[in-house]
């Protein structure tokens, strides 16, 4: 898929891709070609091409507190069901 539109995925979360290809974007500026980086079993040439700092508007607010109600709804059912089992 990405032949069509040459080569560039993305944009991407670093929390969504591979923790050494997150750490080598974290490392490396925009433009900046290097060596092959080995990912598991993979051989990958990774070009950043422009990084988006993210930012709390509206939207990622929303999100956040979406993503903390479903843990604490998680963490509720998970100790509900073995408080269950003891009894």
């Amino acid at each position: 898929p990405e032949a069509h539109v040459g080569g560039i995925v993305g944009p991407l979360e670093l929390g969504t891709i591979h923790p050494e290809l997150a750490q080598y974007l974290t490392t490396t500026q925009p433009g900046q070609l290097e060596y092959p980086l080995p990912v598991q079993n993979w051989w990958l040439i990774v070009r950043l091409e422009k990084l988006f700092p993210a930012r709390l508007d509206t939207v990622m607010r929303q999100r956040l507190l979406q993503e903390l109600f479903d843990q604490w709804l998680s963490e509720k059912l998970n100790s509900y069901s073995v408080a269950s089992r003891c009894n």
